[in-house]
């Protein structure tokens, strides 16, 4: 799925790149170089605009229990152009936005219970809309530079209760919403007609949601703060080559390290203050158990595709897609309280397209896509001495829903649909 562990896109950007295995940051020629790189967007002279579609099915199991997963279906969307300037900025410089928009939620923000087991890279990570505004320069004739923003809105607020008149507690809820946004920054370089390069960085994306809960019973005050971090996505460098390898074939190589190392716990976290004093001082505890450090690794992706073309009139093409990657799981063995569940994965993508230049003043292109996630099988021992013994008698017993062993994988399926008009 891509783009990966970089952000929410896990069901991609566009069929083209999808069916290239997600290997786009040296190509990165259309609106879906909002994403990509966003230098890409100051390389074709012409404006377009990118509206695409695509839906997701899982085979997805835990324990032998299916998981599926939310939000499977999105629509992206994406629009790029020169700004029209004379004299030495003429056509130097291009605007863009690209959108990633599930179609039946904005977002959805999911607290995890200590010892749920779920797959915390795919679940929380397709659940939120995506506006990514970009601008980009070019330098030279192919040299390009490029900046955008990764924009959303987090949600923060208090929650009061207050006993009435008649001793019922009456509610009062203050939420708003603040604005997040981290960026991305882009290089788009073609020193030859056959050969273009491309690296882009993407800085951390966290989305906090916290909630101060307070109230007073018979004048004792009793405050509470919940808080969570989810839709969360590291820091990733992408380096990227594309090759011109014959006049009618491709090849396109992407390198990504993500920084999953950085990654914050995914869990509820809830504190009390509660209403007894001690020398002075208000007593505070942890409501739920304390949280353990994730420990992610980070994160190594190699992802690589080619396209065909055939000619089969003047001004129509077939182009004939395939791609494969393969990323490291960044997570450690399992063996404590926590059951959340990944392993390697392996991606076969497909796709097909037609292209055409009947109306040389404005290309089309429909492509399709299709993909194939494979998990490699997760399988953790859990270790007696860092587990409750739920017990009152002798012997070791537990609830924990991963015990004595913790097994998940699947396949992950992807289809989907792009338009590319040039104008």
């Amino acid at each position: 799925m891509y783009p990966h562990k970089s952000d929410a896109i896990r069901t991609g950007f566009g069929s083209r790149a999808m069916a290239l295995g997600g290997a786009y940051t040296a190509i990165s020629d259309d609106g879906s170089a909002t994403y990509y790189n966003p230098a890409g967007i100051a390389n074709p002279k012409k404006a377009g605009v990118v509206l695409g579609f695509a839906y997701v099915t899982s085979n997805l199991s835990i324990q032998g229990k299916p998981i599926p997963l939310l939000a499977p279906s999105a629509m992206t969307a994406a629009v790029r152009g020169k700004i029209p300037f004379g004299g030495i900025l003429k056509d130097r410089i291009a605007v863009g936005i690209g959108m990633y928009l599930p179609i039946w939620a904005v977002a959805r923000i999911r607290g995890r219970k200590l010892e749920e087991p779920f797959f915390p890279l795919f679940n929380d990570q397709m659940n939120r809309s995506v506006f990514l505004p970009t601008i980009a320069v070019s330098i030279l004739d192919g040299l390009s530079v490029g900046f955008g923003l990764n924009v959303f809105t987090a949600v923060h607020g208090q929650v009061k209760g207050v006993e009435g008149a008649t001793r019922g507690i009456e509610t009062e809820i203050s939420e708003k919403l603040t604005t997040v946004v981290s960026w991305q920054a882009g290089v788009h370089f073609r020193p030859t007609s056959s050969l273009r390069l491309g690296f882009c960085f993407r800085q951390e994306f966290d989305l906090p949601f916290t909630s101060p809960i307070s109230t007073s019973i018979q004048g004792n005050d009793l405050k509470l703060e919940l808080a969570l971090r989810t839709i969360y996505t590291p820091p990733e460098f992408a380096l990227g080559v594309a090759y011109q390898v014959l006049s009618s074939l491709l090849w396109s190589l992407d390198v990504r390290y993500s920084l999953w190392s950085r990654y914050p716990s995914a869990y509820i976290n809830v504190k009390a203050q509660l209403p007894i004093e001690l020398f002075g001082n208000k007593l505070q505890a942890d409501i739920l158990p304390s949280i353990p450090e994730p420990q992610f690794s980070n994160t190594v992706a190699v992802h690589t595709g080619g396209e065909y073309t055939a000619r089969l009139l003047p001004t129509l093409n077939l182009l004939l897609r395939l791609g494969y990657s393969f990323e490291n799981t960044p997570l450690p063995e399992q063996s404590g309280r926590t059951n959340m569940v990944d392993g390697n994965k392996h991606t076969v993508s497909l796709g097909l397209g037609l292209s055409s230049k009947h109306f040389p003043n404005h290309p089309i292109s429909l492509d399709l896509h299709g993909q194939v996630l494979f998990f490699s099988e997760h399988i953790s021992k859990k270790k007696t001495a860092l587990l409750p013994d739920d017990s009152p008698e002798k012997g070791f017993q537990t609830q924990n829903p991963g015990y004595p062993t913790l097994q998940g994988g699947g396949q992950i399926i992807t289809v989907g649909t792009t338009l590319r008009l040039g104008f």
